[in-house]
Order: C-alpha cells, then sequence, then structure tokens
C-alpha cells in the first residue's frame, strides 16, 4: 500500500461529522445527566453565552449542532479536530481516519489519544486487538520522543515487567510497566481487592516506551508475554 503523503482532511473532517450527528437517545444519558456521546457531555449546551437543553430547546441545540459542523468543516487541522471529540471517544474516532492519516499525524495522534484516555484497555468502542494492531502499524520513529526511544533501546533483550489489576482477574492488555511501585499504585488506586502480576517479553516485542505520565510504561504485544505469574494479591 502506498504510503499517505498528506493527512485527508477532507474524509477527517466528515467522518467528525458523522460522529457529531449519532443520535443522543434516552439510554445514552447516565446518572446526574452525563451523556455518553462523541460530541456531548451532558444534557446542557453552553451556545451564545446561554445555557441551552438539548431536549427542551431543540430550535437553539440544532443551531447551536449546526455552527459546530461549520466548524468542523472550516478546520484545517486534524489535531484540533481531535480536540472536538470527547477523550473517552479518541480512540473510535483515531480507528475510523487512520486510513487518512500520514505516518506521523497517526502515529503522534495514537500516543495521545491512547496516553490521555482512562483504561485504554477496556474501551468499549474499540476492541484491544484492534489498538494492538494500530500500535503494530504506527512508525516508532513518531510515536515515542528521543528519549523514550533511547531507553526503549538500551534495556535488556528480555525483561520483566508488572501489570496492577483492579481484581485478580488476569485479561489480555497492552500496557505493563517497569515499575513494580507504580503497578501497586493501579492495583489499589480503586480498589481494596486489587492484584499484581509480573511477566516477561522480548524487547523485539514492546511497541513503544512512554515516561510521559512518569509511569514507565511499556505497550506490549500481549500474545508475546511468557512466564505470567501473580505476583501479590490485596484483600
Amino acid at each position: 500500500m502506498e504510503k499517505i503523503q498528506k493527512n485527508n482532511i477532507a474524509a477527517i473532517r466528515n467522518t467528525a461529522i458523522e460522529l457529531l450527528e449519532i443520535p443522543i437517545k434516552n439510554e445514552n444519558i447516565g446518572e446526574f445527566g452525563f451523556v455518553f456521546h462523541p460530541f456531548f457531555n451532558n444534557t446542557f449546551v453552553v451556545y451564545k453565552e446561554e445555557l441551552v437543553d438539548i431536549f427542551k430547546e431543540k430550535d437553539k441545540f440544532n443551531e447551536y449542532v449546526k455552527a459546530l459542523k461549520e466548524h468542523i468543516m472550516s478546520e484545517p487541522d486534524v489535531y484540533r479536530l481531535m480536540l472536538l471529540v470527547n477523550r473517552p471517544y479518541r480512540i473510535l474516532f483515531l480507528s475510523l481516519i487512520n486510513n487518512y492519516l500520514n505516518e506521523e499525524s497517526f502515529a503522534n495522534l495514537l500516543k495521545d489519544c491512547y496516553t490521555e484516555t482512562e483504561f485504554p484497555n477496556r474501551d468499549v468502542n474499540v476492541s484491544v486487538k484492534k489498538i494492538k494492531d494500530m500500535f503494530e502499524k504506527a512508525n516508532k520513529d513518531f510515536l515515542m520522543e528521543e528519549s523514550e526511544k533511547d531507553f526503549l533501546k538500551n534495556l535488556d533483550d528480555e525483561i520483566t515487567i508488572y501489570r496492577g489489576f483492579f481484581s485478580n482477574e488476569y485479561y489480555k492488555a497492552l500496557s505493563w510497566t517497569l515499575d513494580f511501585e507504580k503497578a501497586k499504585f493501579f492495583a489499589t488506586r480503586f480498589s481494596d481487592e486489587g492484584s499484581i502480576y509480573q511477566a516477561n517479553i522480548k524487547k523485539e516485542n514492546i511497541y513503544a516506551y512512554f515516561d510521559c505520565r512518569n509511569e514507565k510504561e511499556v505497550i506490549v504485544d500481549y500474545n508475546k508475554l511468557y512466564n505470567i505469574t501473580k505476583k501479590e494479591q490485596f484483600n
């Protein structure tokens, strides 16, 4: 397949519009009025310095949506388009537009979307297998900072990694850490019954090393992990 030299901004805009036009239904509304939608967080939006109820003030809300569409269709920058999408839906948006992006933009956005999303390995919109495929596709030269690439290059050919789970249930995950204490933090952050798993992996099966959140995070091919053992269980 021929490499894309320039982002197809027209196709990216159209994809954003498709997400914007997803209907907001009652089943998309959570507790306290939170809305589960790529572009809307709750049942109110601010339009022309007024608070607009998206269900009770249909005309004003439609004006708001029209203005947002015009903004999307005039935005020339793919990074700013991504920022318009709610954070939990950015990996989904990226998965839909990845074939319209050049190598640099795709890799940069993959890192940003992945590291800024809470629980990306449990994304309900995009399977962990699909995210793994995106990391396999990404050019490492653009995926990591120079310091991160150097750190990964200097790792041993085989390393020990850790992951904190909220329970004692193990599941396939892309994100692990080199730091046992960081794994312990994640295992106990929301639960008193978390666990820490330890595994080994060869460096050639690591897609990336990220330290932008000081987590010593390695993104791995979870199918290539071995010696997987439960290191610690919290009760």
